[in-house]
């Protein structure tokens, strides 16, 4: 049985035709709904399946060809990489679990601790060949078609396990339905046909989109809330404006991708602010096709830091850099993108809606992990300068933004005739924000 709401993606609607047609009649799969925090951040759930023993919180994604990543991130063919769909479920998972252990009377007391709510990816395209090195692959990615089987797999297990919901199925049913539906996704909003949501952060929603020109952009798009005072309102206009600003204001440096003025849509209830989208790779994206020559690294390297010299020779501090968020663009420049979060000179701090905007990531600078409002353009220096270790080793920061064991891959991808590099990394990711160069001496140390 498929839920009554919208169908908000063609690969959403192939997914839920493929689950009516092929799960037991007395299942329940409900579609596109949102679980909100008390904040006022969304998260937004593709699927929830309700099965005899567990409940299934569904990311669907209709990505095809060659997928790449690791536990953090998938890099698509497109050179684009995105945050691992497999932790957008867990993310959901987890507050929904919540949401029944004490929302519904009895489910505490009898699953406690257990996991009943099951984090899982479905690829919904025909032709997807996916190459992520993620162990959680194995047992939460499923293709759409067969799909069915590792469902009953799961179920099976988990009756191994003693894990069911069955006597609370009724009521888990009902709270589950009664969420709020989130918004229809639009096939054009203007002159843009909307191609795929890329979900919420906070209030703001994105969905990659192709101008009828052939250029492709992401909407950013703030929807008025009925039910907020008009103070919470300007607060998040003036968080999603902070992009567009910035942006506006880098036009003619070549560093970020070009904005086009913001219009009101669906009769001024939706803000929507759109942005080009590079042609090349992330930094990550990069990496994952092949790993950087030695004689690749100085130019790479110099090109990143004279960009993020002339980011702060106009004032502006990125503060959430990562190496899905640098771009090796085709024309050999390197560019930034993700203003979401960045500082202006002598503009009100959006400092304090940061985490609920951009969550954080292991690659902020030690002095902002804590306050993101701490962020200087020193705190750039050691982001970049991280994400430019993934790109020469692979290696990446741990959850808690530790480095690893960097300097003997370093100087091995680097090769001996480049080898003052790693003393300028060395410099750049000190902990002290202090002793780290300036992004303009950074380039002219390596030049």
């Amino acid at each position: 049985m498929i839920c009554e709401t919208d169908i908000l993606t063609p690969g959403e609607a192939a997914t839920a035709a493929y689950l009516e047609q092929h799960l037991p009649d007395d299942w329940l799969v409900i579609v596109g709904r949102e679980l909100v925090h008390p904040s006022g951040s969304v998260r937004e759930v593709d699927f929830i399946v309700v099965g005899h023993h567990l409940v299934y919180a569904v990311e669907e994604k209709g990505w095809r060809g060659r997928l790449f990543g690791n536990d953090r991130a998938w890099v698509l063919s497109s050179g684009e990489s995105r945050r691992s769909p497999l932790n957008q479920a867990s993310t959901i998972a987890r507050p929904l679990a919540g949401l029944l252990r004490y929302g519904v009377p009895g489910v505490k007391q009898s699953l406690g601790h257990a996991h009943f709510v099951y984090a899982a990816v479905v690829l919904s395209a025909a032709k997807v060949d996916l190459r992520v090195h993620d162990p959680r692959c194995a047992e939460h990615v499923w293709k759409l078609r067969g799909c069915e089987d590792a469902f009953a797999r799961r179920e099976e297990r988990a009756q191994q396990e003693r894990i069911s919901i069955h006597q609370h199925r009724g009521a888990i049913v009902k709270q589950l339905t009664v969420l709020p539906h989130r918004p229809k996704i639009p096939a054009r909003i203007n002159a843009y046909a909307i191609e795929e949501s890329l979900g919420a952060t906070g209030p703001i929603r994105a969905y990659l989109a192709r101008h009828e020109d052939g250029s492709r952009h992401v909407l950013k798009l703030l929807p008025k809330p009925e039910s907020f005072s008009t103070e919470v309102v300007e607060e998040e206009k003036r968080a999603l404006l902070r992009e567009y600003n910035t942006l506006r204001k880098l036009q003619g440096t070549d560093v970020a991708p070009t904005c086009d003025p913001y219009f009101y849509w669906q009769d001024d209830q939706v803000l929507v602010v759109p942005i080009s989208m590079f042609t090349g790779n992330t930094l990550r994206a990069s990496r994952t096709l092949h790993p950087p020559r030695p004689d690749d690294a100085p130019r790479v390297m110099t090109a990143a830091f004279e960009s993020l010299a002339r980011l702060h020779d106009v004032g502006v501090v990125h503060r959430s850099l990562s190496p899905d968020r640098v771009w090796l663009c085709d024309d050999s420049r390197v560019r930034f993108s993700d203003f979401v979060v960045s500082r202006l000179p002598n503009v009100q701090t959006i400092s304090e809606l940061a985490d609920d905007i951009d969550p954080p990531d292991p690659y902020r600078a030690p002095e902002c992990r804590v306050d993101p409002g701490l962020a200087s353009a020193a705190s750039d220096i050691y982001s970049l300068s991280a994400a430019l270790l993934l790109w020469l080793t692979g290696q990446e920061p741990n959850d808690e933004g530790q480095l690893p064991d960097w300097l003997a891959p370093t100087r091995d991808a680097l090769g001996k005739p480049h080898q003052k590099l790693v003393d300028l990394l060395r410099r750049c990711l000190a902990e002290d924000d202090r002793k780290r160069p300036t992004a303009e001496k950074a380039a002219k140390m390596i030049r």
